[in-house]
């Protein structure tokens, strides 16, 4: 027992030797694995949108696009490709290519100058070429013309959308768009201020086929003021707008921020009181939210009409 129990030690020894010749490798292993604290932050996995700043003095955002979708489409034994991103739009001129566009609605100061600026951006060629799908045409999708009709009214199921393809735009060597971010609208809901922001983080050269994507962009609204703050003397103060309330709370970005620079404009008045001499038409919507008119033109002949649309959330 005693021989078994001196070879037990030895055996103990030589492990233990070997344990701490291991310990004296372990600071050449990566500092990884040394501090766990030193990794590089991890990208988001989901594309998003969030809100780093809104105050008087302007409103900052982050743009995280890690990746996109890719659908193939045959026209006319031309293979085309659609790009898509989960939770964006997609932009809307006619016969240009189509591209993933993130929306955001943010309500502004009254008084405010405001001044679009790029603050950050980490963007790379991806590898793949691709021949991208261009905007297609809204169009009337008229019922068949029915005898018992009167020549002026005509039957629509609603808009169809048509393969159209600007041959300029894809024979322009550049990439599309050309602007990063850029302010498509502006407006009041009630007494709230607000501006339609478009971020743009995927572009297109149709030429060279080739794909820019920027996995994360940061912008800014600049404010500036001519005097004073953030609302003109007199006529600052949160004010709730009623039915609207639920519906500027859903679309604004920073809702909690811009309560804080509404301002009554002028007083409300009657839609009576406008005694409008035009004919005036009130539409009916099946599902709440913010609604786009549209009058295209089916031929030179036709009357008068109006496509509405129900924007994208986003």
């Amino acid at each position: 027992m005693r021989k078994m129990s001196l070879v037990g030690k030895t055996v103990m020894l030589c492990l233990s030797a070997s344990l701490f010749a291991m310990a004296l490798v372990v600071p050449n292993a990566p500092s990884t694995l040394a501090a766990p604290a030193m990794k590089s932050p991890i990208a988001p996995v989901e594309p998003h949108l969030r809100l780093i700043r809104s105050d008087a003095k302007g409103i900052v955002l982050e743009l995280h696009t890690p990746t996109y979708q890719v659908e193939e489409k045959q026209v006319e034994g031309t293979a085309y490709h659609l790009l898509s991103v989960a939770g964006y739009a997609l932009t809307a001129e006619v016969g240009r290519p189509q591209l993933p566009v993130k929306m955001a609605m943010l309500g502004v100061p009254v008084n405010a100058q405001i001044e679009l600026r790029i603050l950050e951006s980490d963007h790379s060629i991806v590898p793949e070429k691709y021949n991208v799908y261009p905007a297609p045409q809204a169009v009337a999708d008229e019922l068949p013309f029915d005898e018992g009709m009167m020549d002026d009214v005509r039957r629509y199921r609603g808009v169809k959308l048509v393969f159209a393809k600007d041959r300029d735009a894809y024979s322009t060597d550049a990439f599309y768009p050309s602007e990063l971010a850029r302010m498509n609208s502006s407006g009041f809901i009630r007494d709230q201020r607000f501006v339609q922001l478009a971020l743009h983080p995927l572009q297109y050269n149709p030429v060279t086929r080739q794909l820019s994507l920027y996995r994360k962009m940061k912008v800014e609204l600049r404010f500036t003021y001519e005097e004073g703050g953030p609302s003109p003397p007199g006529v600052s103060g949160v004010e709730a707008e009623g039915a609207f309330e639920n519906l500027l709370g859903k679309a604004l970005l920073n809702y909690e921020s811009a309560r804080d620079w509404r301002a009554q404009r002028t007083p409300r008045i009657h839609p009576k009181a406008f005694g409008l001499q035009e004919p005036s038409y009130k539409v009916a919507v099946n599902q709440d939210g913010i609604y786009q008119l549209a009058t295209p033109t089916t031929r030179a002949s036709a009357s008068p009409w109006i496509v509405l649309t129900l924007a994208p959330s986003n």
